[in-house]
């Protein structure tokens, strides 16, 4: 497939544990932040300064949950990692060559299980930190 165009569907963004698509994913998002340091001084007329500071990033996503979990990795093997106090690659793309996504380590800092009543899907959500830096590639 070509680059995508136009403005793009969330619904075809994912996220990767170990190059494995985590399954039904119902949301994910990627954020990358900088921390700022202070640079004030008696010379700055009574305005704090600031300068740039430290890089961060994260991987946080909702998703259905399924005990075999046949379209990818789930709940259990994200428990796995997290338990086992694992690092893993986390990778947010679309997979459409021409692209661009984002991978790095991290390490997995939350994880949720939820059931509602008969009428809802029992969901799981996760977050994770990384570890380093973020790396951008055009999907080939």
């Amino acid at each position: 497939m070509a680059q995508t165009t136009g403005v793009m569907r969330g619904g075809y963004c994912a996220i990767y544990i170990d190059t494995v698509k985590i399954a039904h994913s119902t949301n994910a998002s990627f954020e990358m932040s900088m921390s700022t340091r202070d640079t004030t001084s008696k010379d700055v007329s009574g305005y704090e300064t600031r300068a740039e500071g430290l890089l961060t990033w994260s991987m946080s996503g909702d998703f259905y949950f399924a005990e075999d979990a046949a379209a990818g990795a789930g709940f259990e093997d994200l428990w796995d990692d997290m338990h086992a106090r694992t690092s893993v690659t986390a990778l947010y793309s679309n997979a459409n060559t021409g692209d661009v996504e984002y991978s790095g380590t991290g390490w997995i800092t939350s994880l949720s299980r939820s059931g509602g009543i008969d009428s809802d899907n029992e969901s799981f959500s996760v977050s994770l930190e990384g570890t380093g830096a973020i790396a951008k590639a055009t999907i080939a």
